[in-house]
């Protein structure tokens, strides 16, 4: 049964002493969240972007902008969202870079809360690792990759993506769903053993 009052945030006590100057306690935030943050960027943005510069940005900009932060949704949540944004303004640099240098060639890429365990995607959390995954993925919808990303690599329950993401809860859902059935065909189609050819024999 779902509570009727949100989650006390595990980080509000580092949040208040970092927003008070402590960079210890900012550096324990950092230390919690750098392997997820990483992981999430570089999911998301191509192989020749440099994601540590990104994931690093990302803290720069938190600490920065923590003073401005009221404690509206969970500390990761809202790290998370810049996260978002930094990727968004990588990948255009990155277009941008590659305008400039001619190399256009290649195609552009588009780029109740189930439970983990028992909910008709839990497959996918096993295979978050797989290069074949990771490829498919960056092949959906933005939309339908945003969602997963967050879920899988940021580890957002939907309710917490449908807030930052601006996006009513049952569209996110929708969302949500159709995004593993469409992950799920792409993933059947590559590791699918191609059909046997008969040899048809020759008429004596």
């Amino acid at each position: 049964m779902l509570s009727l009052f949100p989650k006390p945030d595990p980080d509000a006590s580092l949040v208040a002493a970092a927003r008070n100057g402590d960079v210890r306690a900012f550096d324990a935030l950092v230390y919690r969240y750098q392997s997820r943050l990483s992981q999430f960027v570089r999911a998301r943005l191509d192989s020749a972007i440099d994601c540590d510069d990104v994931t690093q940005d990302v803290f720069v900009t938190a600490w920065r902008e923590l003073p401005g932060f009221r404690g509206r949704s969970r500390f990761k949540t809202w790290l998370f969202g810049i996260a978002l944004n930094h990727c968004a303004d990588a990948w255009r640099k990155h277009q941008r870079l590659r305008t400039i240098l001619g190399d256009m060639d290649s195609a552009h890429e588009d780029w109740g809360e189930p439970d983990r365990t028992t909910d008709p995607s839990g497959w996918t959390a096993a295979l978050v690792e797989r290069a074949e995954l990771q490829q498919e993925l960056s092949r959906l919808p933005e939309p339908e990759r945003q969602v997963l990303e967050l879920y899988y690599y940021a580890e957002l329950n939907l309710p917490e993506i449908a807030r930052l993401l601006d996006v009513n809860l049952s569209t996110l859902k929708y969302r949500f769903y159709q995004a593993h059935r469409h992950l799920r065909k792409s993933l059947e189609r590559v590791e699918s053993p191609p059909t046997p050819t008969r040899v048809r024999r020759a008429s004596a």
